[in-house]
């Protein structure tokens, strides 16, 4: 055989379609590889961990059922959940906030326009990104050895969904890891979960099942807006199972707050109270706000503020810098020479 011919042989095909097979698992292996790494830097407990892996799994088998593929279907769920990281942090960034189900709600193409024109260059990255993804998909499409039956695609994804669904009714979500910068994915997954079982359950609005007075059927004047109106968000409201009065209630505890922060001014340097407790909060946490105090330690807005000027006068925290939270100068061990040791 001549030589030229020698590389289409039998024995040499074979050979490279095993380095391909080899290689397709590789790339396969890799991938559910990156997820781990996300879900070990994202996630910080057990029940956020199965949430992401269950995800994960979700993702995908529900790609399985349209490719087939596994490594492709992989590297879709791989870009989705990165992407759904990275707009996170941004969400967390601006608003202190990690992403949730229902800010897909209210992303549409005026959305999209708004960041493009915010940000000049997010086109160009976006464009990059997607220049680099589509060449790397359409060699993992070749590579991927495997093929999953529609049957067992099916399966997974239902047993991933259901699966995602008794862990997220079972267990209670705390508000609390909604501002603090972790579990971006199960948060995202569990808030959609909730939601739908929600609108399954009870409907957008929760209403009485009768009422004594009744609306006026009269119909008004047509209203007609000249132009596409924008989204109306509505902020989370707690108070809907609380008494009546509790306006008054926490005029009268911000009150009491605000005179007992005046009177229990610590001896050295005029420090409060809580200053301590506050100095570690901000230190575990890695960022200093006035809203995270108010959290953690209970307290109104007036005083929480005072604090962070305190932890500022004290090196703790760093300047203010918009609307981002102040960043944390210090480490635990230096907190018993700045606020002098625990009582």
């Amino acid at each position: 055989m001549p030589s030229a011919l020698t590389f289409f042989s039998r024995p040499r095909l074979a050979s490279l379609a095993g380095e391909r097979h080899r290689l397709g698992i590789g790339v396969l292996v890799l991938l559910h590889l990156m997820a781990l790494a996300i879900l070990l830097r994202t996630e910080d407990d057990l029940v956020p961990a199965l949430a992401f892996a269950l995800s994960w799994g979700l993702l995908n088998f529900v790609w399985l059922l349209v490719l087939r593929r596994p490594a492709v279907a992989a590297s879709l769920s791989l870009i989705m959940i990165v992407v759904l990281v990275l707009l996170s942090q941004f969400k967390q960034d601006i608003l202190i906030m990690s992403a949730n189900f229902v800010d897909v709600m209210l992303i549409d193409a005026d959305t999209v326009s708004f960041l493009l024109t915010v940000f000049p260059g997010l086109a160009a990255r976006v464009g990059a990104a997607a220049g680099l993804a589509l060449p790397l998909l359409m060699l993992f499409w070749w590579l991927d050895p495997f093929r999953v039956r529609f049957r067992i695609a099916a399966l997974g994804a239902i047993g991933c969904l259901a699966a995602l669904s008794a862990l997220s009714l079972a267990v209670s979500m705390d508000r609390e890891k909604a501002f603090e910068s972790a579990d971006y994915v199960s948060q995202f997954a569990r808030s959609g979960t909730r939601a739908l079982f929600d609108l399954a359950t009870r409907g957008l609005l929760e209403s009485d099942s009768s009422v004594r007075d009744r609306l006026s059927v009269a119909a008004p004047a047509a209203c007609k807006p000249g132009q596409r109106l924008p989204h109306i968000v509505l902020v989370l409201d707690e108070s809907s199972d609380v008494e009546p009065d509790i306006l008054e209630t926490v005029r009268q505890k911000e009150a009491l707050e605000a005179g007992a922060a005046d009177g229990e001014a610590a001896d050295a340097g005029d420090r409060d109270k809580l200053f301590r407790e506050a100095a570690e909060v901000v230190v575990q946490n890695q960022q200093g706000s006035t809203s995270l105090l108010q959290r953690r330690l209970k307290v109104g807005y007036g005083r929480a503020a005072r604090i962070i000027d305190q932890l500022h006068a004290a090196g703790v925290l760093g300047p203010p810098d918009g609307s981002k939270p102040r960043d944390v100068l210090v480490g635990l061990d230096e907190l018993d020479r700045i606020c002098g040791p625990r009582v």
